[in-house]
């Protein structure tokens, strides 16, 4: 979890009312938060302790009754088709390898737009 999230998601947390986006970045920011203490438990265990139960129980009574009782975060692998994933890479390769023969005589501004020229 990084502060950059948080300043990124800033105008979302701070706008009036409860639109669905201001829920959405709040779960977000609430389900990172859950993740990250639950996977750093063992290495950190009081201070994933109190994230926890700040967060987590005085929400949720039934949730267990300690973090070191939550099961470890399993990573979700979206299964992806192999033409997916070239199809995604293309355009990087192509930017790479126009900049590596270009490059040498390229201002650093020159080359952030050649890539931007790319991801567009």
């Amino acid at each position: 979890m990084s502060n950059w999230y948080v300043r990124r998601s800033r105008e979302r947390f701070w706008a009036k009312g409860m639109e669905q986006d201001k829920i959405n970045a709040y779960m977000t920011l609430y389900t990172a938060l859950v993740t990250a203490a639950k996977a750093a438990a063992p290495m950190i265990p009081f201070m994933t302790e109190q994230i926890y139960q700040n967060i987590v129980r005085k929400i949720d009574a039934d949730a267990p009754e300690s973090i070191h009782l939550c099961d470890f975060p399993e990573v979700k692998v979206k299964e992806r088709d192999e033409r997916d994933m070239t199809r995604e890479i293309a355009p990087l390769k192509k930017a790479e390898d126009a900049i590596l023969v270009d490059s040498s005589d390229m201002t650093i501004d020159e080359v952030v737009s050649k890539i931007c020229s790319f991801c567009n």
